[in-house]
């Protein structure tokens, strides 16, 4: 008894400590909806420093947080959703698509798939149909549906030019990028235009045929000509304004904006202000580093180039485009590349670097795709490419965060993220031979991702 009374007392001091703590740090009103979620997040906090690491919570202003109402009423109609599906994913297991699949080393994944196609209808009917979003759940997996999310507070509704800057779901990006041809800072790519670029991605990723990647590469630019130019729906844009992923998204990109920043700044000034070299890895669109780079240059006066690497032609094109515009294309190399090979190795970063080192190393959206093999070798690979004093930033969306089940259900997000605890990503880190003391972790103030930050001493 005198032990049990111990560790709840131990555990409701703790409690308070932490709650003051993220009370300074003007904790979101999501962790308040969802309080379940919260504990077991402020629990992980506590067990990491324990355990020796470095961890903080995240303070960034979102303009949503100047709306806590509209946080909650966000999370209630989602929930409801949320609610519905699940017992239309019972019903559809219970039809027996659940036992689809017959090679045992694929039959989670046809299964999760086979079920995930019948409850696609139901998405578009419920949600993305009424409300206009067809277009953007269209993009779902893909960069450009980012986009969307990180520029939300700028969106017209309705293309109504009093209500934000952005007439469309693309946000800054614009029909430019379905005529885009690649330039002479693309090595593979340069003189050849986005439709092309595609076909050949198609054949050389996928292993599709000369007509079935032509057919793949049309369907693809189809979709994304009517992404960029949809208008905003009042409800969709609520939805990528307040809702706990949005809200993710955004903290996640001011968290590595503001770690890379004050790592390039303070590092630089020390050595005299030469150039940095940063490569984003799996860079998607790129706008979280892009307006790194913008913010360096124009508000610091520091200059350096930065890699991006993806195999997808589309997502390049983007943030070229996107580079463009924003006055920082002249610091920017584009590498379109198989990630991984056959066998989940990641690509010899020196096949590309050519004898160069990096000062950042960022991936910060893509380890929560990866099975746990694959990300160590990632940290390796990246790791050992990596200067002495350069930093390295990764994230994970986390186990515990707040309305987990939205991403997966009535969004249907795919491929499917693998949701990590904080332990889970410090023991990956440790595995791939990262010592301990140079990881520090800082979970954003949503609660749904944790990054980690590891210096190379």
């Amino acid at each position: 008894m005198v032990t049990v009374y111990w560790e709840q007392t131990t555990t409701a001091i703790r409690r308070l400590s932490m709650n003051e703590e993220l009370k300074r740090a003007h904790n979101t009103p999501l962790l308040h909806i969802d309080t379940a979620a919260g504990w077991r997040i402020y629990d992980e906090v506590d067990d990491a420093r324990r355990d020796g690491y470095e961890v903080t919570i995240g303070d960034t202003f979102d303009k949503a947080y100047d709306h806590p109402g509209k946080i909650s009423q966000v999370h209630a109609f989602l929930h409801e959703h949320d609610m519905q599906l699940e017992q239309d994913r019972k019903q559809v297991i219970a039809q027996g698509l659940g036992r689809l699949g017959l090679n045992p080393l694929k039959r989670d994944y046809r299964r999760e798939k086979a079920i995930d196609a019948a409850l696609e209808p139901l998405r578009v009917q419920r949600l993305f149909g009424p409300n206009r979003a067809v277009a953007w759940h269209e993009q779902r997996g893909r960069a450009a549906a980012l986009l969307s999310i990180v520029s939300a507070h700028d969106m017209q509704v309705d293309q109504d030019p009093t209500t934000g800057q952005y007439a469309t779901m693309s946000g800054p990006l614009d029909a430019r990028v379905l005529d885009y041809t690649f330039g002479q800072n693309a090595p593979r790519l340069a003189g050849v235009n986005i439709e092309q670029a595609l076909i050949n991605a198609e054949k050389q990723y996928s292993g599709h045929t000369e007509a079935r990647a032509k057919q793949r590469a049309s369907k693809r630019l189809q979709k994304m000509e009517e992404f960029v130019l949809s208008s905003v729906s009042p409800v969709f844009k609520d939805v990528i304004q307040y809702s706990a992923d949005a809200l993710g998204i955004r903290s996640r990109k001011a968290e590595v904006h503001q770690a890379i920043r004050h790592h390039l700044v303070d590092t630089l000034h020390a050595a005299g202000g030469r150039e940095y070299l940063m490569m984003s890895f799996g860079c998607g669109t790129a706008l979280p580093m892009l307006e790194v780079i913008q913010d360096l240059k124009n508000h610091y006066d520091v200059h350096g180039r930065l890699i991006l690497l993806d195999q997808d032609p589309l997502a390049l094109a983007s943030a070229a485009c996107l580079a463009k515009d924003m006055g920082v294309g002249d610091a920017i190399e584009i590498h379109c590349e198989r990630l991984f090979g056959k066998f989940g190795g990641p690509i010899k970063l020196q096949s590309i670097l050519r004898g160069r080192q990096l000062d950042i190393a960022e991936d910060s959206g893509l380890r929560e795709y990866l099975p746990d093999a694959i990300y160590r070798s990632l940290t390796r690979e990246t790791w050992r490419n990596l200067r002495s004093g350069g930093l390295m930033t990764t994230g994970n969306m986390n186990s515990n965060r707040p309305h987990a089940e939205f991403l997966h259900g009535m969004m249907g997000w795919w491929p499917k993220v693998q949701m990590r605890t904080i332990a889970e990503g410090a023991r990956l880190h440790r595995e791939a031979g990262i010592p301990r003391q140079a990881t520090r972790m800082r979970v954003t103030r949503d609660g749904v991702y944790t990054m980690y930050f590891t210096d190379k001493q």
